[in-house]
This record gives structure tokens, sequence and C-alpha cells, in this order.
């Protein structure tokens, strides 16, 4: 029984159609190197390949910020080196410096060393990374260290995102890093807010010390009247502000009140960071005196204190570095995820082109004899 040609003509159109699109799909698995280029063609992989591809976005980002934290760390934990080894270079120095071995000029050449190293801490306290400073934590815009030594940053830390359940301080909090220190001794500073005038035995100037009024025409005069008072149960030194104004700096074991007067401020002044220990210490070599045991611990507390945080950055970019090692392991996971859902097998690909090829050759060859039969066919 013969096939009507109608019926033939039907069968054959449909599948022709239909491996002409499975040709042209099999052309584009291998084009592309993709199994789906379309949600239609396959939605539920299509779902899921949207997901892992969300999942790896986010974990770019987050690996972005890791990657920005470590930066900045290795940076903090660069400049806490340099500033830990210059206060160990400064504790040896102020040992030298101690008992009645140097002369006052010797003293005074112990200072300068004092003082510029004052203003190489006080650059390193200030680094930025770009345009934000280190240790100024959640406000890293802000300068953390003014030019009299106070922490002017934020108390607490800057944290950026590592991971869904993890963040890392960045910008660090420097009154953290370099404060917090403490002393037994106090310290009481008596700033001339106004200079002397050219008026002889008027005693311009004056403070109050222990209720006793300390007087005097000239800086000299104020120093003599100031260590009369007080014997040898006090230190009396002085110093210049960076804004120039004189200052009185008095050290003494014991609390004892101070006030300002005529042309004067007091006040009572916490060595409460590593800046202001080394630039006590400089006030004190500067007016020719020894380093005594107390500025000495402070330095070693000092350089202490700066180990210990450079400690603690070392040990989160040691974290880091093992957030990286498990987010390289996530992203090889999610790209095979993603690769199984949505690349193409090549290999099959080209091996389907191949087959459906040669099904449409061979649909083509019988179409084409099937037109050439005659009406003799039919008898």
């Amino acid at each position: 029984m013969r096939v009507p040609d109608l019926i033939f003509h039907k069968l054959f159109t449909s599948r022709n159609a239909k491996t002409r699109e499975e040709i042209r799909r099999a052309h584009e698995k291998i084009a592309t190197g993709k199994r789906i280029t379309r949600p239609s063609q396959d939605p539920p992989s299509a779902h899921k390949a949207v997901g892992i591809k969300r999942e790896r976005w986010e974990l770019t980002k987050l690996a972005e910020n890791r990657s920005f934290a470590l930066s900045v760390l290795t940076l903090a934990d660069t400049t806490l080196g340099s500033i830990h080894d210059r206060l160990k270079s400064l504790y040896a120095s102020a040992i030298r410096a101690s008992g009645d071995l140097l002369t006052q000029e010797e003293l005074k050449a112990v200072g300068e060393e004092f003082k510029r190293a004052l203003e190489t801490l006080l650059s390193l306290s200030n680094q930025r990374f770009g345009d934000n400073y280190l240790f100024s934590g959640a406000s890293p815009e802000t300068k953390p260290f003014d030019e009299n030594l106070n922490y002017a940053g934020l108390s607490e830390e800057f944290y950026v995102l590592i991971d869904k359940n993890y963040r890392s301080a960045v910008f660090l909090n420097g009154n953290e890093v370099f404060g917090n220190i403490t002393h037994d001794f106090h310290v009481y500073d008596i700033t001339l807010t106004q200079g002397f005038d050219n008026v002889p035995d008027n005693d311009d100037v004056s403070f109050v010390l222990n209720s006793e009024t300390v007087s005097g025409d000239s800086l000299e005069e104020l120093l003599l009247g100031a260590r009369q008072k007080l014997g040898d149960t006090a230190l009396v030194l002085t110093y210049e502000k960076p804004t120039g104004e004189t200052v009185i700096r008095i050290v003494s074991q014991s609390p004892i009140s101070v006030l300002g007067a005529k042309k004067t401020s007091a006040e009572e002044v916490f060595l409460d960071n590593v800046l202001k220990v080394v630039h006590h210490v400089f006030v004190v070599l500067s007016n020719g005196e020894p380093v005594g045991e107390d500025e000495i611990e402070l330095l070693k507390l000092s350089a202490d204190r700066v180990s210990y945080a450079r400690a603690k950055v070392g040990a989160s970019m040691r974290e880091l570095e093992h957030m990286r090692t498990y987010q390289e392991i996530r992203r090889d996971i999610l790209d095979n995820a993603f690769s199984e859902l949505v690349d193409a097998d090549i290999a099959f690909a080209v091996s389907d082109y191949e087959r459906y090829r040669l099904a449409y050759e061979a649909v083509m060859r019988l179409y084409d004899e099937t037109r050439k039969l005659t009406i003799l066919a039919y008898i």
C-alpha cells in the first residue's frame, strides 16, 4: 500500500522543520558554548542559574572587600612596625640619658633626637591609605592626631563585610592603638597666654601653686619662683607649643594645686598616648634634665602598646588569608555548578549536529526521489 503524496508531503514538511530546528540548536550550542541561551529552553535550570549567578556576584563583591581590607591592614602593619622600631630606639636612648652620665648639653642633644622622632611618629600616626587615615576609626576622613597630639578620630573602628557572617576592622581606632597609657605621677601645664610687658618689677604674669602665688617679669623669674615653692618635690620644666605659646610644665609624684592667674591658664595633663609620652621625654631632655625611671617605663609601655596593636593587625591579616582560600573554593564550586546548568558539552553538540545534518540530508534525498516518480510507478 502506498502513502498518498499529500500525506507524505505533510510528514516530510513536519519532519524537515523539526530536523532543521535541531540542527539550528546544535549549531547554536557549538557557536555559543551554552546549553541554555534563553530561559524558555529550560526554565528550572535557568532559575537555578540566575540564583547561582547572583551568589557569584555577591561573592565577587565580598572578595573585593577582602582584598581592600588586606591592602589597608598591610599598610597598617608596615606603619606600626616602623613606629615600634622607632620607639625601641628611643627607649635605648632614654636609658643612655638617665642618671648622671651625660652633661646638660649632651642631654639636650638627645632631646633633639626625640624631637625629630616625634615629628616622624606624628606623621606615621597620621598615615593615609588613599584619602583615608589608617588610625581614625569609623571617621577615616578625619586626621587622627592634631598638632597638640590629641586624638580627634572616633573610638569605633571602621569595618567592611568580608563574608555573610564575618566583618573585619580596616581603619583602626588610633586611641586604642596608641593610647590607653596610664602613669602614677602628675603633670601640669601652665600656659602663658600673653607675653611679658617691658615694665620692670611689676610682676605682670602669675599663677598659683598650692595656694601660693608665683609671679614675675620674665620666664626665668617664673621658673625660679616655682622651683623655690615646690623644692625637690617636683620637676619644673618649660617648652614651646606649636602655636608659639610658652608653657611651664610641672611634674610631681603627688597631686598639687595649680591654678592660672594673670596672663596664664593651667591644666593637668595626661600622657595617655605614645606621642605625648615621647613629647614629654623631649621636654625633660630639652631642659637639660636626665630621664627618670617613670619616663623610661612609659617608653617601654608605649613600645609594648604598639607591639600589641601590630599583633592584632597580623591576626586579622591571617584571618583574611584564610577567607581568601575559603572564597576561592566557593567560587570554584559555584562556577562548576553554573557550568553544568548552562554550558554545553561541545563534543555531544558536534555529534548531535552531525546526526541531525545526516538525517536532514537523507530526508531531502528521499523527498527528491519521490518527486521524480512518474505515473508508471503507480501501475
